[in-house]
């Protein structure tokens, strides 16, 4: 590929994008150019998540500049970038054996196996494929993320009164 074409793809990429370079008989026609756009909640979510005590990862196949921009712009320090499935599959086991209980949150095809692995595999619903809607334990019917603290709040109130009835009916035998 000429010189020009590369840099101009590594300059997009820079710029937080993911460039996929289009050719017609073995010459470059154009670059296409793709830049994610973040769901309106993610910073609250995301926000909300981490007052929680809740830590969280970006663990993606995108393009490092893609996912620096959009980690940026949420809040989130820790990522995992261009990772493939068992590569996230790696990273899942690795924060479990750090003593972390890991919820795995993931739409497509390629999240399948980390939504498997994860102690709790949340499919984002509309968006989701159906490999990661049949994987994973929970399912959110809307895309909204700041589903995501208000599930975890309800299930930690949930586990908490289980404990306490089973402290009460073993406390009464």
């Amino acid at each position: 590929l000429p010189e020009s074409v590369l840099q101009e793809a590594d300059a997009r990429t820079g710029q937080g994008t993911s460039v996929i370079i289009v050719m017609v008989d073995h010459t470059v026609s154009g670059l296409l150019v793709f830049e994610d756009t973040l769901r309106d909640s993610a910073p609250e979510a995301i926000a909300n998540l981490n007052r929680a005590g809740i830590r969280t990862v970006i663990v993606t196949g995108d393009n490092r500049g893609a996912t620096l921009r959009v980690a940026e712009e949420i809040g989130v320090s820790e990522i995992y970038t261009e990772m493939m499935p068992e590569e996230k599959v790696e990273i899942v086991r690795r924060l479990q054996e750090e003593g972390c209980r890991v919820a795995f949150v993931g739409d497509g095809v390629n999240d399948g196996p980390a939504l498997a692995t994860a102690d709790v595999g949340v499919a984002m619903g509309h968006a989701g494929t159906d490999v990661a809607i049949e994987t994973a334990d929970v399912v959110l019917l809307s895309d909204e993320l700041l589903k995501l603290p208000q599930i975890i709040g309800t299930s930690q109130k949930a586990l908490r009164t289980i404990r306490q009835n089973l402290a009460f009916a073993v406390g009464v035998l």
